[in-house]
């Protein structure tokens, strides 16, 4: 079974000007702008059991379309980095879309996940960084930020198993407007 994880999509628009951020920091592994997304829920490696109850519980979800703004930089770990990332502004609706697959992973016997929601974009993956080596990084994009953007959906991604940054593929798609 494929590795599992729910997010939602970046538009194209703004994962081209993400990937302006690029910049001479050798150890980083850039991910491709197609690769951009929020990650909501991580399920790992699940059987196609556990995988169709979450889908089916996503599936009668319900709602509101809402605007995210992407805000900043930053980065993953403290004695040495090891993922850079485009920091998203605090929202009331994405934590309570969060809170609703975590309680849906839960539901159908997946551990509670521990650590504290950051909604984030990947830009990249780091190998044994110092801080000291991003800092440039940091404080030339710390006052980054691009125009809202409307989330009208939720996604289920698939990962090959082992990497990181992609390819991801999107299995399928939960609208937040219902008829």
């Amino acid at each position: 079974m494929p590795r599992l994880f729910t997010g939602l999509q970046i538009p194209k628009t703004h994962a081209e000007r993400l990937m302006l951020l690029r910049g001479d920091i050798i150890t980083a592994r850039w991910i491709r702008p197609e690769n951009y997304h929020i990650t909501l829920r991580f399920l790992g490696d699940v059987d196609r059991h556990v995988a169709s109850d979450y889908i089916a519980r996503l599936a009668e979800m319900s709602f509101e379309p809402f605007s995210l703004t992407i805000k900043g930089v930053g980065h993953f770990g403290s004695k040495r980095a090891h993922a850079l990332w485009a920091g998203i502004e605090p929202c009331e609706a994405l934590t309570n879309i969060y809170e609703a697959h975590e309680r849906a992973a839960v539901a159908v016997g997946l551990e509670h996940e521990p650590r504290k929601f950051t909604p984030h974009i990947t830009l990249a993956r780091l190998s044994r960084t110092r801080p000291s080596t991003i800092a440039p990084f940091l404080g030339d994009f710390a006052d980054f930020q691009l125009p809202p953007f409307e989330v009208r959906e939720a996604a289920l991604f698939s990962a090959k198993p082992s990497t990181g940054g992609g390819p991801y593929v999107v299995e399928d798609v939960f609208p937040f407007e219902r008829s």
